[in-house]
């Protein structure tokens, strides 16, 4: 997990993981079937571990989308909550936006879960209640929030949870509200 967290995928050296686990490629190989297959259960802890934290908060704003940024905040303070149990989670789970498109949509492809697909339907739900600004494209809304959700850790400078939450509360504000006067 170290390794995949701190360097992108073809980066990452297969040898440096196999020493830090005290493993033998053999045993790699007959585990997880090469460097890939080992990357996808990785991610897979990641995946179900970060949904146990979004699926609550998911079901309950499904059945009610009346308040998008109580919504939003919900949702930050899932991620940062998340974030805090093990920070490398949180690098790995986000180094995939940063990885090759073609690589993520391979990676994508063997996790059935839509989150960008659910929460992009809020966001459309929110524009069409009008807490939304229809001046800005619902895509376009649920890429910058997704953007600012995995990049929350730039914004503090300590691991306090209650400045990461105060900060969090502070993007979805700026969010709802804008900078402006």
């Amino acid at each position: 997990m170290d390794e995949f967290a701190l360097k992108s995928f073809e980066e990452a050296s297969l040898n440096e993981i196999l020493k830090q686990a005290d493993m033998s490629k053999g045993s790699l190989y007959h585990h997880f079937g090469d460097k890939f297959g080992l990357y996808l259960a990785m991610m897979d802890i990641i995946v179900n571990k970060k949904l146990s934290y979004f699926y609550p908060i998911l079901r309950q704003n499904a059945e009610d989308t009346s308040d998008f940024f109580a919504m939003l905040k919900e949702i930050m303070k899932g991620t940062l909550e998340f974030m805090l149990e093990d920070e490398r989670l949180h690098h790995l789970f986000n180094r995939v936006m940063e990885e090759r498109e073609d690589f993520r949509s391979r990676v994508y492809s063997f996790f059935p879960m839509d989150y960008a697909g659910n929460f992009s339907e809020f966001v459309r739900q929110a524009v069409q209640s009008g807490q939304i600004d229809t001046r800005y494209p619902p895509d376009f809304v649920a890429k910058v929030v997704e953007i600012m959700f995995a990049n929350i850790h730039k914004l503090v400078s300590v691991g306090d949870p209650n400045e990461l939450l105060n900060i969090a509360t502070q993007v979805v504000d700026m969010i709802q509200y804008g900078i402006s006067r």
